[in-house]
């Protein structure tokens, strides 16, 4: 079902405005750029380009004047995928692109007023925040004083070479034991796969006999078909989760190694994915820049010396 020479290029669309970087306006650019067309051979327009975006089929339901249905095809994208682009879309929708991009951008709120500071540029070159509400005292800070600040916080992060040695011992057991609880997950997945089958036999029966009406039909088929699709992408995830967490957690020892040198690595962008990554919020508390991290993050800054890497390497 999925035009071959087209389906590489739909895929990437998908991920690349699941990241939040383009607007609508710019993804059309995006598919000229990169020879994404209608079946015609026409370039895309911001309406189709959006049209695309919130249609079911491409990660495996079936939109029909007689129902939904899960399609008998490999789907493009997953569900988990989809589901992401919604978000996007509900955040930005067709918002205006704006001019400047900004690191701490929606990202920085005010200690006093809990309100998210607005980014600006001054003179076009020189980005800067504040808050607008004018008895909170707070009134201009520059982005390179926040960066500043916030690569101190990241020293905190930095692991020494025998806490990094420590934590490789504690991936490799890890890896070990994850699998003891893995086999039961799977079976209850299954179980529940097998109940979602069930359900579906016995709407279609209470459908054929007239039990309940159209519209009730197709919107519970719909919702158990997206259930079971979700079941499905979970129990595949939950295959490969082993490697998959221990690859990320291997990552996480590169980066702790390292946090400061991976930040001023980064463009941009990359800085605001790295931030988001690792940070629940940060305040803003006059010229104090207050960094609350995400877990592992906060356990790792919180950590006494002595939990990792002791005398003894355990």
């Amino acid at each position: 079902l999925h035009d071959p020479a087209k389906a590489p290029l739909v895929k990437k669309m998908f991920l690349e405005y699941a990241t939040g970087k383009y607007s609508i306006e710019r993804l059309v650019e995006w598919t000229k750029k990169t020879g994404l067309t209608n079946k015609n051979g026409r370039n895309l327009s911001i309406n189709p380009v959006h049209r695309m975006l919130r249609d079911t089929f491409y990660y495996g339901l079936i939109t029909h004047i007689r129902g939904t249905f899960q399609g008998e095809y490999e789907p493009l994208i997953s569900k988990q995928l989809f589901d992401k682009v919604q978000f996007v879309l509900k955040d930005r929708g067709f918002k205006i692109e704006q001019k400047y991009n900004y690191i701490f951008q929606g990202l920085l709120i005010c200690y006093v007023c809990s309100k998210k500071l607005k980014a600006m540029t001054a003179k076009r070159k020189w980005p800067y925040y504040l808050c607008r509400n004018k008895q909170c005292g707070i009134k201009t800070i520059s982005e390179s004083t926040l960066e500043d600040q916030f690569l101190e916080q990241l020293k905190i992060l930095e692991f020494t070479e025998e806490e990094a040695t420590s934590f490789k011992k504690a991936v490799l057991s890890f890896r070990r034991t994850a699998d003891i609880s893995k086999a039961e997950q799977i079976k209850a997945m299954d179980l529940e796969l097998s109940a979602i089958d069930s359900r579906l036999t016995e709407l279609l029966q209470k459908y054929t006999d007239r039990k309940i009406d159209d519209e009730t039909y197709s919107h519970t088929r719909k919702a158990w078909l997206n259930q079971q699709i979700q079941l499905k992408e979970s129990r595949t995830a939950l295959e490969d989760s082993d490697n998959k967490s221990y690859d990320q957690m291997k990552e996480l020892v590169k980066l702790l190694v390292s946090p400061v040198n991976a930040y001023k690595k980064a463009d941009l962008l990359n800085r605001r994915r790295l931030i988001i990554s690792m940070v629940a919020n940060l305040e803003l508390n006059g010229k104090v820049l207050i960094v609350n991290w995400k877990k592992p993050f906060e356990l790792v800054a919180r950590r006494p010396k002595s939990i990792i890497g002791g005398d003894d390497g355990s």
